[in-house]
Order: C-alpha cells, then structure tokens, then sequence
C-alpha cells in the first residue's frame, strides 16, 4: 500500500528533529560556528557557552539525533515497529502537556492563565490528532497491521 501523506510528513518532521539535534550538538562542540553570528550569540546568551555543556548532554543529542532517524526512516518505509514507538512517545506527551495544563490551571488560574493556557492546550491538541491519526484504520492498514482486504 502506498503511505499515506501524513505518515510522510511526521516522518520527515521526526527527521527534521534530528537534524536539529545533530546541529545543536555541533554547536555545542563550538565546531566551525554552524549558525550565522547573531543567532550563536543569542543561543549563547540563552542557554551559555558551548563549553558550559557536559559530555553527558552532547551524548544525549547524540543519542536523541540517531533515534530520531531510526523512527523518521521506520515511519518513512512504513514499518509498523516505528508507528508503536511513535505512539507511545505521542501518549507520553500527551499525557505530560495535559498535566501541565491542568497544573497550570490550578496554579494560575487566580491571575489569568492566558498567556500559558494557549500553548499547552495547542500541544495536547496536536498531541491528540497525531494518537487519533496513528491509530486510525487506513494508517494501519498501510502499516500491515490490517490486512488490505479487510
């Protein structure tokens, strides 16, 4: 079955992802300035110098980068391994994102919540639609999981 045309875009998302890890490990290891002069400044002055950062976080770049490809590339030749995996981290932060935003709306809720409200909910919703997408019967009918017949 051909894969449908959101499996290819979170796959090409999961794999954007990566290259973003792998380029913020690059710039952690201050190797050729990747980023143009005003954003290595200002990433500097957010998050510190790249020497500040330990061997512990750049391996755990390191290793969300590789997994990020792993699952991109298991979405992208539709192996159903990857979708599960997927869904699981899709639970997980869906689960978190609708914590915080009950957190937020206790914590908060006596001086407005309008300026943290809006985000969060957009994550839980997001988070929502892409559980619902993954689990749906032509999804996993591209992934093998349903037969094609049935």
């Amino acid at each position: 079955m051909k894969r449908p045309l959101g499996v290819t875009l979170l796959a090409l998302l999961i794999i954007f992802g990566a290259l973003w890890a792998f380029s913020f490990l690059l710039w952690s290891f201050d190797v050729g300035r990747p980023l143009p002069r005003g954003a290595y400044n200002a990433l500097n002055s957010f998050f510190g110098t790249p020497a500040d950062f330990g061997p512990l976080w750049q391996l755990s770049l390191a290793a969300i980068g590789v997994v990020c490809l792993v699952l991109g590339w298991g979405l992208w030749t539709l192996r159903n391994w990857a979708r599960r995996i997927v869904i699981i981290v899709t639970a997980t932060r869906l689960l978190t994102s609708f914590l915080v935003l009950v957190w937020l709306l206790v914590e908060f809720a006596p001086f407005g919540v309008s300026d943290y409200f809006s985000p969060f909910s957009l994550v839980v919703a997001a988070n929502l639609l892409m559980l619902a997408y993954l689990l749906h019967p032509t999804v996993k009918r591209a992934f093998g999981v349903i037969p094609a017949s049935a």
